[in-house]
């Protein structure tokens, strides 16, 4: 079960950078500002790894619904799967902002920059008080 969360984490990542697309303004690339350029290799094969994003994501997924239906995988795990899967998504949105040309450099970016560490800390909070809560249930 290890396996399939920690593939369906990675994927999530993946599967949101290439839903929201590119955020970048209507401008010609070469007078874009950027906080942060993107990485070549993502912004050349944005197809590529959104299917395979999305291939994996619907098959860890699945695999994680069908433990659970077993018996295999208790609920309180799969609700911290599930929580940090939503900072996985905020991560693949917080590239494609962080990296968009003009609003990226702008409040954007800035919005990502500052707020990332605050949901990471509540992702954490929330991912222990469900450990904790499923420990005494034990």
């Amino acid at each position: 079960m290890l396996l399939s969360s920690a593939v369906f984490l990675m994927f999530t990542t993946g599967a949101t950078f290439f839903w929201v697309g590119d955020l970048s303004e209507a401008v010609e690339p070469r007078y874009a500002d950027y906080l942060w350029r993107p990485w070549p290799f993502l912004d050349g094969h944005q197809t590529l790894i959104g299917v395979v994003s999305v291939v994996g994501l619907v098959v860890a997924g699945s695999a994680l619904g069908a433990a659970r239906r077993a018996g295999r995988m208790r609920a309180p795990l799969l609700a911290q799967v599930v929580v940090l899967a939503l900072f996985a998504a905020w991560l693949g949105l917080g590239y494609r902002v962080m990296t968009a040309g003009v609003i990226g450099a702008n409040i954007g970016g800035g919005g990502v920059w500052l707020l990332t560490p605050v949901f990471a800390l509540a992702t954490f909070g929330v991912v222990v008080t469900l450990a904790i809560r499923a420990s005494r249930r034990t």
